[in-house]
C-alpha cells in the first residue's frame, strides 16, 4: 500500500527532516523574537453530570532559544479550586530541551509548584514543550499521512493531526493515554502558527482548558 494513502502510516522521514531542521534553525537564532502564549484557564467536568468553571485561572508560556537544537520553556499558572474556592494551584515552569531528529531530550527541570499544584505541574509540564512544536511543525498536507511519533524519555509519543473545518486540531498521546489536544486556527501560512487553546486532562473526568488571550 502506497504510505500516502494509508491514514496511519508513519509521518513521511522526509517530512520530518524538513521539520526538525526547519525548528533547529528557528531556535537556533540567537535573535530570534521570543515566543509567549498568555492563557485563560477553565474546567470542564465531563462525567454524569457535566459543569463548567470558566476564568479560574491565568497562565502563560515562553519559550526562548539557546542554542541551534536547544530551547527552553518558561511559565507560570495559578489557579483556583472549582469548588474549594480558598485552594489554589501555583505552577512555575523551567524546562530546557534539545532536539535530536525525532527524540525530545529534557535537559534540565528547574520547575516548582506549592503542594497543591504538584498534579497540575505533572501535566504541564508533559504538554508544554508540544505547544512550541505545534506552532512550528508544519500542518501535513492533505494528501499525507497525519501522525508522527516523537521519543521521549516517558516513551513514544504520537502526534496526530486532524482537519475540522476551519481548525486544525492537534491529539498528542503517549502509552498511558492522552497528553493533550491542541486547536490551531486552519489556514494559516507562516509560522509560528496562532493557537486558539489546549487541554489536558485531570482525574476523575476533568478537563482543563488553556484559552489564549
Amino acid at each position: 500500500m502506497n504510505p500516502r494513502s494509508n491514514p496511519s502510516a508513519p509521518y513521511p522521514i522526509w517530512r520530518t527532516i524538513i521539520a526538525y531542521v526547519m525548528i533547529a534553525t528557528m531556535i537556533g537564532n540567537a535573535h530570534a523574537e521570543t515566543l509567549r502564549e498568555e492563557f485563560t484557564v477553565s474546567v470542564q467536568f465531563r462525567g454524569s453530570i457535566r459543569k463548567n468553571f470558566e476564568d479560574i485561572g491565568r497562565g502563560n508560556l515562553i519559550f526562548k532559544q539557546i542554542d541551534p537544537v536547544t530551547f527552553q520553556v518558561l511559565g507560570y499558572s495559578r489557579v483556583q479550586h472549582p469548588r474549594e474556592t480558598e485552594t489554589f494551584f501555583e505552577v512555575d515552569l523551567d524546562m530546557t530541551y534539545r532536539i535530536e531528529g525525532d527524540r525530545l531530550i529534557l535537559v534540565e527541570d528547574l520547575s516548582e509548584s506549592n503542594l497543591s499544584g504538584k498534579p497540575l505541574l505533572r501535566r504541564i509540564s508533559r504538554i508544554a514543550p508540544f505547544v512550541y512544536l505545534a506552532k512550528q511543525i508544519p500542518f501535513p498536507r492533505e494528501d499525507e499521512p497525519a501522525t508522527h511519533t516523537l521519543s521521549t524519555s516517558r516513551g513514544a509519543v504520537e502526534m496526530r493531526w486532524r482537519r475540522i473545518h476551519r481548525t486544525v486540531e492537534l491529539t498528542v498521546s503517549e502509552s498511558t493515554g492522552l497528553v493533550g489536544k491542541f486547536f490551531l486556527p486552519r489556514f494559516q501560512n507562516t509560522r509560528p502558527y496562532e493557537m486558539k487553546k489546549f487541554r489536558i486532562p485531570g482525574k476523575d473526568h476533568l478537563m482543563i482548558s488553556f484559552v489564549s488571550d
